[in-house]
């Protein structure tokens, strides 16, 4: 019985951890998603300023 509730212990341990990584690549990926929208941003307005026109 005591080797039981370790391993269910464990089981919410590691669960919290994916958890918690999981959270922490959702933030970085948003991150990387608004650094990725703010460079976008910027080479439009560069090809706009130049009259360059994009490529689909």
């Amino acid at each position: 019985m005591v080797e039981v509730v370790a391993d269910g212990k464990r089981d919410v341990l590691e669960w919290r951890l994916i958890r918690v990584a999981l959270d922490a690549l959702r933030i970085e990926n948003q991150q990387l998603r608004d650094a990725l929208a703010h460079v976008h941003g910027q080479l439009r307005a560069a090809r706009t300023d130049l009259g360059v026109e994009e490529v689909s």
